[in-house]
């Protein structure tokens, strides 16, 4: 949009959401001075808005790679022409019409990327944790990919999805796009959790091993059993949460299988070797833009007869300072 004020000689272009990118506010200003001040300055203000009009219009169809089919509106050499009354070859009218009749530019397929991106994100990880779920003989293997937390994940997604929303909205000066692309990403995200949960509820929850010898289902030891087959360190490594002891029994054949997996909540011990180290960090003093800061690392042995104890400081970066800005359109002003 074109605004003049004939009596205080100053007059400006207002862009709309999405062109701010294709019309900024130094193009804005060169085509400005360049088209529509020098008619102003001699009174043609109907040829320079009608001047100006051509030539954001040339730069909006060249951005998509094509060019207008008219030339610009020249001065006639006349007298100047009122503002209220239109050039008698209307040039920025026969523009805005070859414009129109042009073809539609492709489908910005791209500003949808936020909802799509998570959806296939998803997929690939939900198919990678059911198929190490189906893989796996044990039960706690099998739980730790299937999860406890029902909710964490989608929370997770929408969250993700809603930032990238913003940043394509940002990039792509467009906001219906993205913002339905959200919903309909976070949705199909929920949808795929959630019907994933269902499937592999029974085979997780209600998993039990056949045994290779009778045919019969086994049955899984509990803790105080299986308890009583392990060592002290093995005791205090499924105590830490860093391995997990599993023993199956058949009871028509009394076949018996184990099995040993390591769990992600204890790390091994640099001093007795086993999974039974936990790490605790305190946060001393918190890093700013201007300043370092520091955080203390304690680390601890469970094994009884390790006790293995460490404390280390360490220094932590300073927080990188940035700016960022974001409009719904872009306005540019000028005088003459």
């Amino acid at each position: 949009m074109i605004l003049v004020a004939r009596e205080d000689r100053r007059f400006r272009v207002e862009t709309g959401y999405g062109l701010e990118a294709v019309l900024p506010d130094a193009i804005c200003k060169r085509l400005m001075d360049q088209w529509a001040v020098p008619r102003f300055k001699t009174g043609e203000f109907g040829l320079g808005i009608h001047s100006l009009a051509y030539a954001l219009a040339e730069r909006v169809v060249q951005s998509e790679g094509r060019s207008l089919q008219v030339s610009p509106p020249e001065s006639s050499g006349a007298e100047a022409i009122p503002a209220n009354e239109p050039p008698a070859d209307n040039a920025a009218a026969q523009a805005l019409n070859a414009l129109a009749d042009e073809a539609p530019p492709p489908f910005p397929w791209w500003k949808g990327l936020n909802g799509a991106v998570p959806v296939v994100i998803t997929f690939f990880v939900l198919l990678y944790r059911g198929t190490r779920i189906l893989l796996s003989k044990a039960y706690a293997s099998r739980k730790l990919f299937y999860g406890d937390d029902v909710s964490g994940f989608p929370v997770t997604v929408w969250v993700l999805t809603f930032f990238g929303t913003i940043f394509f909205a940002n990039i792509a000066n467009a906001f219906v796009l993205p913002a339905g692309s959200f919903l309909l990403g976070g949705g199909l995200c929920t949808g795929l959790w959630m019907a994933w949960r269902g499937f592999f509820r029974s085979r997780v929850l209600e998993y039990a091993r056949t045994c290779p010898q009778c045919g019969q289902k086994m049955r899984r030891m509990d803790e105080k059993a299986d308890d009583a087959l392990l060592t002290q360190a093995q005791r205090d490594e499924e105590r830490a949460q860093g391995m997990d002891y599993e023993f199956w029994d058949c009871p028509g054949c009394a076949y018996q299988e184990h099995f040993e997996v390591k769990l992600p909540f204890a790390s091994k011990c640099p001093k007795c070797g086993y999974r039974t180290l936990h790490s605790k960090t305190t946060v001393l003093h918190a890093a700013t833009t201007s300043s370092s800061g520091s955080k203390r690392i304690d680390e601890d042995c469970y094994y009884v007869q390790c006790k293995y104890h460490t404390s280390k400081t360490v220094t932590i970066p300073r927080v990188s300072s940035s700016s960022s800005s974001s409009g719904g359109g872009g306005s540019s002003g000028g005088s003459f």
